[in-house]
């Protein structure tokens, strides 16, 4: 079983906590098992909802400047074509409302680990 495959599995077994495997720390826990860097260790443990995930990154704001650089420093390079595996931050509609998520690619689609399921899409 492949790293993505099995991350996939986990993250529908899992259940959501903010600040452990919310959508960003469930990327970075893929990419730790994939032999990166931990990502986000500097935030790991460190908030419990998503105010006090906005009050700590400033996520919300600007979510790119919480990720950027995290994922860079590990090694990662922005890319406009995306391969399976490749993590990013996309715009979805969750509770009838637009947000930024971190997901990883599958290939033809994209992954993300949300507060109630794993959605591919």
């Amino acid at each position: 079983m492949d790293v993505l495959y099995a991350q996939l599995h986990r993250w529908m077994a899992e259940p959501f906590v903010w600040g452990e495997t919310d959508c960003l720390m469930s990327l970075a826990n893929y990419l730790v098992a994939a032999g990166y860097d931990d990502p986000g260790a500097d935030l790991r443990g460190l908030y419990s909802d998503a105010v006090s995930c906005h009050k700590l990154t400033g996520f919300l704001r600007d979510p790119l400047a919480v990720v950027k650089p995290r994922f860079e420093a590990v090694g990662l390079v922005p890319t406009d074509t995306p391969k399976r595996g490749d993590v990013g931050l996309l715009r979805i509609v969750s509770e009838g409302k637009q947000v930024v998520a971190g997901g990883v690619c599958t290939g033809d689609n994209w992954a993300v680990k949300g507060e109630h399921r794993l959605t591919i899409g």
